[in-house]
């Protein structure tokens, strides 16, 4: 990718709505989006590590709406909720957010969530603080967080806590799918199935779910 210098961060996460319109984000703020096979850097608002994106329809305004999510996780307690708009971005309301964050999904004008160091939930942007009680869910850190629709979340974290939830209550599957030594670093669902993919060292860890 020779948009990027020396002074940008290594890319981590890619989201796109096509394969015409993707964008790139990564370490040290680093914004990359490539349109109608051209190439162009977005100034993001932070200097720490995107470490999230998601986007989804939003069937009011007749565009997608992107949001990411940036901390220098293990490091420093900041964060940001950054929106990208096209070809810009801006940095959000964080207010309500503890500590670091490492995931986001969302469906549009509907429900919204960020996840890391405990899970937060917005039912409009606009509102003026993220709500959540991380001890009410979970005592372990999410590093990822993604669903099919907002009756059927997974979420995947720290020492193997795998959490699901189906729209009432959240339950988590710690017992039957916990690692020894290491963490669940990313997380898929697809109709009956969940698969969560991590490391327990010194080896990968692979654990998939069926639902009956």
């Amino acid at each position: 990718m020779g948009i990027l210098n020396q002074n940008d961060g290594s890319i981590k996460k890619i989201w796109g709505s096509n394969s015409n319109d993707i964008y790139f984000v990564g370490n040290k703020g680093t914004i990359v989006h490539r349109i109608n096979g051209q190439w162009e850097k977005i100034e993001s608002g932070t200097d720490l590590d995107i470490n999230d994106i998601w986007g989804d329809y939003n069937e009011k305004t007749g565009k997608w709406e992107i949001l990411a999510v940036a901390s220098n996780i293990l490091q420093s307690f900041e964060k940001e909720v950054i929106q990208i708009n096209g070809r810009s971005a801006e940095v959000l309301n964080k207010e309500g957010i503890d500590e670091t964050l490492s995931s986001v999904w969302f469906k549009s004008n509907r429900k919204y969530y960020v996840a890391g160091s405990g899970i937060y939930e917005k039912s409009n942007l606009n509102e003026e603080t993220w709500k959540g009680d991380p001890l009410d869910i979970t005592n372990y850190f999410i590093y990822k967080f993604r669903g099919v629709s907002l009756n059927d979340i997974v979420a995947a974290g720290g020492v193997g806590e795998v959490l699901h939830f189906n729209g009432i209550s959240w339950k988590s599957y710690f017992e039957e799918a916990g690692l020894n030594y290491g963490n669940y670093y990313s997380t898929t669902i697809k109709d009956n199935m969940i698969a969560v993919v991590g490391v327990d060292a010194p080896k990968a860890a692979i654990t998939i779910g069926i639902r009956q």
